[in-house]
């Protein structure tokens, strides 16, 4: 028996192929004329005995240019001995030609050997690739005799961009087993693919050979995502040489090795290499989900291997799952520590096996034998489709024992064995499921249900009316089975019509009953809520006898919406009340009438006329008119208005802050747009929010401009005193950042301002206003936001708060691709030193804590480095921030317009 180098946990590989059971348009060959016929002729050819083409020169099979060809090796084997000093091939596939290499078997074999050796004068291959393969199944060997002997050759002279694909199957030579000859006189890529099967060469697995020409366009790429790459002394080689400027041969090779295994069974030399001389390496290799091994267990780790100048590889090579990689200069990989799976050299024997079926109404289609070597397929085919189906459920048994190891789809028929169970002869079992007929004894009634019913599945239907109006479906049907009425083991809906009848009683004909009944409707009286007061059932087209009185209600008169006569459906019947009215007055604050509405009972006015302007003021009124009961004044109040000065503070007035003992204030600083005409805007005079925005015809519309930006505001001396002895927090919200000071840090403020009016300055700065030394230790740094924050007692500024704390929240955006936690606040003196400041993120406001007033910054953590100084840990601190109080806050929603 041949013996062939196999590793023991893949061999399932060399074989992985699916049996043609139902292949169409399939070609036999028999001999060497034949095969040569078929593949000339671009067919899908199967052997039927082995072929021995003898010594040859040249290519002996050949695929033409732009034809394609599949080749099933069904176990048998091709092989042949080239002799001579020059190149040949057992079989060349042209340019733009396709070739598929399959093996439905198992045990086939495309083999070679050389019986004369020429050196670098005479390659040979079993498979020259100048177009297109993709290998299946089989093994495909080269025996050797030659210094260079490919068991495949991939061929790039020209503009070509061959392929090569391997699926399964067994690629294997003394010398290389695949080569990659890249002689490209365009930016074509040569491509070999490992997708499953083995490739073993004893001296390389996969080498990727670059000539002294045409630099610059030598492309080419290894892409292992399974199977075995096994090399004597490298597994993967990507062999590259400089021109005689310089220049790279080939400045675009790579190899990316994703899945599968990869071995070297070499001491000295890496898994995967990379040679030539004077490279300076331009080849990335990655490698993560595969396992690479190197037979030396991690031998010459420390060496240091430089092929040419320049090369270097640690910066090239990307690892994953452990793969270890000298951190000196290389030229290639070696793992250490990792040993090479054991390894098998027998190859697998054919176990042949015959297979019968029992079935009932049903063909069965298929071989009449099964190999242990590759899966099995047959297909189920009804004899009679008009009173059959294909059953839900076969049975397999190989060797007298039931097995689970197969597939079955009860729609196609078509059934698979897994390979791995076929230990003996194979026996099916099938039988085809009986189909009865459906009929309906129907009044009245439309019926949409199949007229088959099977005993493998239950049976539905759906019946609806057909009958004159004022009929309904019945309550309740009957359904017969062979002729008796059955009781049990179906469901029947009498609102939707669906019927279902369960699989297990179908065993006969089915008769289903039903007749369609008088409707009755119900007519129902009920409150205004909705609460009922009466029913009457009805039958179809007559009167209700009896209607109950309408329900008092105070104030309103009342009478039923409908009569219940000639009643055709449901119905509803409501109170209609006839409502008492009052009258809404609206009156200035001297008492002159502004307006009137007659309103209903429990209802709202439903116009609101402006509030009178007062100059300096925003006026509202004082009630809202909303379920009115009675009649109703309602009388216009002002409120003293913020005053914006030309650099941003806002005034606070004295009479907008409500100071009350243990009660929290909340200051809203709102600037509404004013209009671009005189500044006065309606004729409110002050924003009005009544939600009328009534102009009554007073003047035409105005547009809007947008209000002065505030960085400041300004409380009177009055007021902060009596904040400080009220002993509450107080928060200001101004449009860009809201300040809360708690009650220790307000007391602090007030004892500093010693009866002055106080200026909180919190504001957005852009990164030049910083001083030198604040600007230079942020200068390659990314800043999102500048904080300009201050406490002013007149011309005395505050900076500490007696150990109060102070927190500020301020809107931010984080940058498309970041994340919040990406970001933190900083403190940055007016020396330029950096302090970190805990920082949370929470519904788009980034909020801090702080006991002094100075300039913060928002930067990008990733960014932050000495001379930057603080707890970095805490950048990465979920702190929660409560500002909310158990007493109630008083909040001041304050408007202003432009004071011209």
């Amino acid at each position: 028996m041949k013996k062939i180098v196999f590793i023991l946990v893949c061999v399932a590989m060399l074989v992985a192929m699916t049996v043609p059971v139902f292949a169409a348009d399939v070609t036999e060959a028999a001999s060497a004329q034949e095969l040569k016929d078929a593949l000339q002729a671009g067919e899908t050819v199967k052997l039927t005995a082995d072929i021995d083409v003898g010594e040859f020169t040249g290519a002996f099979f050949s695929v033409p240019k732009n034809t394609s060809a599949k080749l099933d090796l069904n176990g048998y084997t091709v092989k042949g001995a080239k002799t001579g000093t020059k190149n040949g091939e057992l079989i060349n596939v042209g340019f733009g030609a396709t070739l598929e290499v399959s093996d439905s078997v198992g045990t086939g074999t495309l083999e070679i050997s050389s019986t004369e050796d020429g050196a670098w004068g005479c390659y040979t291959a079993v498979i020259a690739v100048n177009g297109s393969c993709t290998v299946k199944g089989g093994a495909v060997i080269n025996n050797g005799g030659t210094s260079m002997s490919y068991a495949i050759d991939v061929l790039a002279n020209s503009s070509a961009a061959p392929s090569l694909t391997v699926q399964g199957g067994l690629v294997k030579s003394p010398y290389i087993a695949v080569r990659g000859f890249v002689n490209n006189t365009t930016s074509g890529v040569l491509t070999i693919g490992v997708e499953g099967g083995i490739i073993e060469g004893g001296n390389r697995g996969i080498w990727i050979q670059q000539p002294n020409s045409n630099p610059g366009k030598n492309f080419a790429a290894v892409n292992v995502s399974g199977g075995i790459v096994n090399g004597g002394k490298a597994a993967i080689d990507l062999y590259m040489l400089t021109t005689a400027d310089g220049n790279n041969a080939s400045p675009e090779v790579t190899a990316s090795i994703t899945g599968g295994t990869i071995i070297n069974n070499n001491a000295s030399v890496p898994t995967v290499v990379i040679t030539g001389d004077s490279v300076t390496m331009q080849a990335p290799v990655s490698i993560a989900n595969a396992s690479v091994y190197n037979i030396a267990q991690g031998a010459n780790i420390g060496d240091t291997r430089t092929y040419g100048d320049g090369v270097s590889a640690p910066a090239q090579f990307t690892l994953g799952n452990g793969v270890t990689m000298n951190t000196q200069p290389e030229s290639g990989i070696l793992v250490q520590g990792s040993a090479a799976p054991a390894i098998s050299s027998e190859k697998p024997e054919t176990g042949v096996y015959s297979v019968n079926s029992t079935v009932e109404h049903l063909e069965f289609e298929g071989a009449q034998t099964a190999y242990n070597t590759v899966a099995y397929e047959g297909k189920l085919v009804l004899t009679n489709s008009e009173y059959y189906i294909l059953p839900s459920v076969i049975t397999v048994e190989v060797n007298g024992s039931q097995i689970t190891d197969y597939t079955y789809d009860s729609t196609t028929g078509i059934i698979v064995i897994d390979k791995d169970v076929i230990t003996g002869d194979i026996l099916i079992s099938a039988k085809a499921v009986v189909v009865y007929g459906v009929t309906a004894d129907i009044e009245g009634i439309d019926f949409e249900g199949d007229e088959k019913a099977y005993g493998n599945s239950d049976y539905r239907a759906t019946i609806s009316l057909n009958a004159a109006e004022g009929y309904a479906l019945p309550e309740s049907i009957v359904i017969r089975i062979g002729g008796e009425v059955i009781t049990g083991h179906y469901s029947y809906n009498p609102a939707t019509g669906e019927i279902q009848i369960d699989a297990e009683i179908i065993e006969g004909d089915i008769v289903i009953v039903a007749k369609a009944e008088l409707e009755k409707y119900t007519v129902t009286w009920v409150d205004e809520n909705g609460g009922v007061v009466d029913t009457e059932t009805v039958e179809y087209g007559k009167d209700a006898t009896k209607a109950p009185t309408v329900p008092a209600k105070e104030g309103y008169t009342g009478e039923w919406d409908k009569v219940a006569t000639q009643v055709k459906g449901d119905i509803t019947i409501e109170p209609v009340y006839t409502v008492k009215t009052f009258t809404v007055t609206w009156v200035d604050e001297n008492g002159g009438v502004v307006d009137t509405e007659t309103v209903e009972y429990g209802k709202d006015a439903t116009k609101t006329p402006a509030v009178p302007a007062k100059e300096g003021f925003t006026g509202k009124w004082d009630v809202s008119a909303t379920d009115v009961k009675s009649d109703v004044t309602v009388t216009a109040v002002y409120t003293e208005n913020i005053v914006v000065d030309d650099k941003g503070s806002a005034t606070i007035p004295d009479s907008i802050v409500d100071v009350e003992e243990g009660k929290d204030i909340v200051i809203e600083v709102v600037i509404p747009p004013v209009d671009d005409n005189t500044g006065s805007g309606d004729n409110t005079g002050s924003g009005d929010n009544t939600g009328s925005g009534d102009n009554t015809g007073s003047q035409e519309p105005t547009t809007p401009v947008e209000p002065p930006k505030v960085e400041s505001v300004v409380i009177g001396s009055a007021t902060v005193e009596k904040i400080t002895e009220a002993e509450v927090k107080v928060e200001i919200k101004l449009p860009e950042i809201t300040v809360s000071f708690d009650k220790d840090a307000i007391g602090s403020i007030g004892e500093q301002s010693q009866s002055k009016d106080v200026t909180i300055v919190a504001t957005q700065i852009e990164k030049e206003e910083l001083n030198e030394e604040q600007q230079t230790v942020l200068e390659e740094k990314d800043v999102h936001l500048v904080l300009k924050l201050e406490v002013h007692a007149e011309d005395e500024k505050i900076t500490e708060f007696g150990g109060g704390t102070v927190t500020i929240s301020v809107p931010f955006e984080v940058p498309e691709g970041k994340e919040a936690s990406e970001f933190t606040v900083a403190y940055i003196a007016d020396d330029g030193t950096v302090t970190i400041m805990p920082t949370t993120f929470d519904n788009g406001v980034l909020s801090f804590e702080t006991t002094h007033f100075s300039k913060y910054v928002v930067l990008e953590t990733a960014a932050i480095n000495s001379p930057i100084t603080g707890d970095s840990t805490m950048i990465y601190a979920v702190i929660a921030m409560l500002v909310a109080s158990a007493a109630a806050l008083v909040v001041a929603t304050i408007s202003k317009k432009r004071c011209m």
